[in-house]
This record gives C-alpha cells, structure tokens and sequence, in this order.
C-alpha cells in the first residue's frame, strides 16, 4: 500500500516538474545548464521535462494497471468462493 501511494505522489511530482519546465520555470531550468555541456540550454530543459512527464505518465499507467489487475482479482475470488 505505502508503496502504490509512493508510486502515485512521485508520479504527480514528475507531472509537475516536467510540465514547470515547459511552462513557467523554463528560464529557471535554463539558468541550471552547466556552461560546459555542449548543448543548447533550451532544448536541455525540454527534453528533460518531456522525459519527466513521460515518467509521471508511465507511474500513472502502472498504478492503473495494478489497481485494475488487484479489483479484477478480488472479484474473481469472490466469485469463486
């Protein structure tokens, strides 16, 4: 249980981390890029936001799925009993 809760407020997080750095915080994220790093700031940060919600949306889906699957479970062993 405290696994799937932690599952779903890291998803959230991620949604709204990556959405932030597509949005209102992209100058923010931009200002983080070491100088160093031989690519463009920009598409630094929004690539790594897409890859956020990517990851928000993935911890979604598998907690959706397992929800599914354990409901499905529950009823067919009350079905079977």
């Amino acid at each position: 249980m405290l696994r799937r809760i932690g599952q779903v407020a890291l998803g959230a997080f991620l949604l709204v981390a990556g959405t932030t750095h597509l949005t209102v915080a992209r100058h923010e994220f931009q200002a983080q890029v070491p100088p160093w790093l031989p690519l463009d700031p920009g598409f630094v940060v929004i690539a790594s936001g897409v890859v956020e919600i990517a990851l928000g949306l993935a911890l979604f889906i598998l907690w959706a799925l397992a929800t599914t699957h354990a409901v499905r479970t529950l009823r067919s062993l009350r079905t079977a009993a």
